[in-house]
């Protein structure tokens, strides 16, 4: 069986953050629900891809460019996750690579349900 999305794309197809979202319902361990597009920073209008508010901590999938406009982005990036980080937020990154396959994508929520647990000790 293949799992396809509302449109009838192939999970292979699928856009990394709708695999994440997807995975995380299906199998994820610990944390509760996520919350998609959490705003941490209102003066900066940052958000989160995916939040877990009360724990603190977030994910975010990084897409991918080149260039000139790819170095500008990370260098936004960077910039967020340096402000993430002194506000106590703790940041899992994952890329399309990463979240290219199944196995891939339930590392990650595995990976993302180990921190959220040593998060709630």
């Amino acid at each position: 069986m293949t799992l396809r999305n509302l449109t009838g794309k192939p999970f292979s197809k699928w856009q990394p953050a709708e695999k994440f979202a997807y995975a995380w319902r299906e199998w994820g361990l610990r944390g509760g629900s996520a919350v998609e597009e959490h705003e941490f920073c209102p003066a900066r209008k940052w958000r989160f891809d995916f939040a877990w508010p009360k724990q603190k901590v977030a994910v975010e999938i990084d897409g991918f460019g080149y260039g000139h406009q790819a170095q500008q982005n990370m260098a936004n990036d960077n910039e967020k996750a340096n402000r993430a980080i002194a506000l106590g937020w703790k940041v899992l990154r994952y890329n399309s690579r990463q979240l290219g396959s199944m196995a891939g994508v339930r590392a990650a929520v595995e990976e993302v349900s180990q921190v959220l647990c040593e998060a709630t000790r």
